[in-house]
């Protein structure tokens, strides 16, 4: 059955022990903790912290046995005075500190019956980590098992059973649930296959553990009885379609929660005139076999094709993603399987005979896949790294003409003022700076990077304004203040600019939906010599829910780009939300005529 929905933007995070209440995200002003009534829908929120620098986000919840408190992180947005604090909060709002450590990766798992300790881990480097209980009285840590090889961004999250004597956790590439004692003397293997086991939880009485698996090829629901710390039989599938779940909520006496992703991603294209970026007909579907998955189309600058990234699953870490190239005369598509499970951008070398991305390999590490079409070789190479836990920094880029090189922009925070635009060489693997802006010119939150077709300017995105860099001076220039000299707010979302084909302008996209409350997405066209702004509408068809029902997802416009030949503009559309769900008694569902009897 399914829970009371948030909406599209917050997140459920955890359940209560008596299933009445769910711990979440708050987006609405900031990243603040709040938890919701399931009978009444009442919302409390928690923390109160809003986006201006100097203030704090917060994430994790774990509840303690008496569902009074909630564990949770709390770290300073600032990436310089990165101090993260484990704190607990109640009901009431009373915040306390319970201890407070530089690692930003310190996850609360569970408490202790006796609510005298919470079980954490705490990442050191990319690949290590360490389960260990921390004292609520404010003790000092207790590290109880080290964790070298995990599979995805985070490190695993411990759970902690009923009776406080079994922790449950994963490890491994691809990941195995184990068990261990609370003192960590004695571990157990659980699972072992080659499929991926993750989101480990205990049923109510801790007499099995629940969890998920792709042993089958798909996300399905698996239990398994635990005896002593140990399998006490095979895993049994209980549940299929569990696809783009995330997290499992919890399990308590109501039942098993867990919360799914419900989103569709398409590519379209739509005839303008070439000049000044008007619709001339209706956006039309691209003619691709694979709906839904298909995200961050890019024009070749010869126009030969439009690439773009097609997944089976709308799951950010799912490894099946492919690259497509789509003749834009008609023709068979062409597929190339990319190492890539986690995808951030897209650019073509200047010659059309490549192309690469940057996002994160199946052991989560940020890299470049740089592919030689014509021999569908890809090639791999570390991107930065900043020491910070800053996960998109240099992974916006483009290239040179022929693929030898490419262009980052670095920032060590997200409220950093300094922004560095550097030139790296893959042959040699060095570094030249082509820009650093002055001090008192504050260029947080930079996004994008994108070419001129002449590949002498790259423009790029902050909370400045848009900006037009030439490469070969170094000089940038303010190309227009937030698109139209107007006063951005925090519910905006900003997209990279994209150039006309001529080099003359730039297009840029604007989207007021979250402020709003109302799908409010429009292009604009900037002319590069700094003349007036022209507004260009989207057709009706873009901008209007799916389906009439309340809480459909809007559809959101994303990735912009506009063919070198000026006829069509290629773009995402993408409509998403989150429904969290049930199932009252996982051991009572079909094919767990073992289970039953073990009870």
């Amino acid at each position: 059955r399914p829970l009371p929905r948030l909406d599209d933007a917050d997140e459920m995070l955890a359940l209560s022990p008596d299933g009445t209440k769910a711990a979440f995200m708050d987006y609405d002003k900031g990243q603040n903790l709040a938890v919701l009534d399931v009978m009444s829908q009442r919302i409390t929120p928690l923390t109160d912290f809003d986006w201006a620098p100097g203030s704090s986000w917060v994430y994790e919840a774990a509840w303690s046995p008496d569902g009074q408190r909630i564990a949770y992180k709390q770290c300073p947005l600032r990436e310089s005075e990165r101090a993260c604090e484990l704190r607990a909060v109640r009901l009431s709002g009373e915040s306390s500190l319970i201890t407070r450590n530089q690692a930003e990766q310190m996850r609360p798992g569970g408490w202790l019956p006796d609510g005298s300790a919470i079980v954490v881990t705490i990442r050191q480097t990319d690949r290590a980590a360490t389960i260990g209980l921390v004292p609520t009285n404010g003790g000092e840590f207790v590290p109880l098992r080290s964790i070298t090889n995990w599979t995805g961004r985070a490190a695993p999250l411990p759970r902690v059973s009923p009776d406080g004597r079994l922790i449950a956790f994963v490890e491994g590439s691809p990941g195995d649930i184990h068990v261990m004692s609370a003192d960590g003397r004695t571990t157990h293997r659980v699972t072992d296959h080659p499929g991926e086991d993750y989101f480990p939880v205990w049923s109510p009485d801790g007499r099995h553990l629940a969890f998920l698996s792709d042993r089958g090829g798909m996300a399905a629901l698996w239990t398994v009885a635990i005896r002593e710390g140990q399998p006490a039989s095979q895993p049994v599938r209980v549940r299929d379609g569990m696809e783009d779940v995330y997290p499992v909520l919890g399990w308590t006496t109501r039942g098993l929660a867990y919360s799914q992703l419900q989103r569709a991603d398409d590519i379209y294209t739509m005839p303008v005139d070439p000049g000044s970026g008007e619709p001339r007909d209706s956006p039309r579907l691209i003619p691709y076999r694979r709906t839904g998955h298909n995200i961050v189309p890019e024009w070749s600058p010869d126009g030969k094709y439009l690439a773009f990234v097609s997944s089976s699953s709308a799951a950010p870490d799912q490894p099946d993603r492919r690259v497509v190239l789509l003749p834009s005369d008609g023709g068979e598509a062409r597929e190339f399987a990319t190492p890539a499970h986690r995808l951030w951008a897209m650019r073509w070398f200047g010659d059309s005979r490549g192309l690469g991305i940057t996002g994160h390999d199946g052991r989560s590490e940020r890299m470049l896949f740089r592919l030689t079409i014509a021999t569908g070789e890809w090639q791999t190479f570390p991107l930065p790294q900043t020491g910070l836990g800053l996960q998109w920094t240099g992974m916006y880029f483009d290239w040179n003409a022929d693929g030898s090189r490419y262009f980052y922009g670095w920032q060590d925070s997200w409220f950093s003022s300094q922004l560095t635009i550097v030139e790296r060489n893959l042959q040699s693997n060095r570094d030249r700076i082509v820009y650093g802006n002055k001090p008192e010119n504050r260029l947080d939150r930079y996004r994008g990077l994108r070419f001129s077709p002449d590949r002498r300017s790259l423009t790029f995105r902050s909370s400045g304004g848009v900006f037009v860099l030439d490469v070969e001076s170094g000089e940038a220039r303010v190309l227009h203040d937030e698109v139209n000299g107007e006063t951005r707010s925090a519910g905006q979302r900003s997209e990279a600019p994209t150039w006309s084909p001529s080099g003359h302008a730039l297009l840029v996209q604007r989207d007021d939906s979250r402020e709003t409350g109302r799908q409010d997405t429009e292009l604009r066209l900037i002319p590069a010599d700094g003349g007036g702004v022209r507004r260009i509408p989207l057709p009706s068809e873009l901008t209007r829910p799916p389906s009439s029902r309340p809480g459909a997802p809007r559809p959101t416009i994303r990735s912009v780009v506009w063919s070198p030949d000026g006829s069509r503009l290629a773009f995402a559309v993408s409509a998403s939300r989150v429904d969290s769900f049930v199932i009252e008694d996982p051991l009572a569902l079909p094919g767990r005529a073992d289970a039953i009897a073990s009870r």
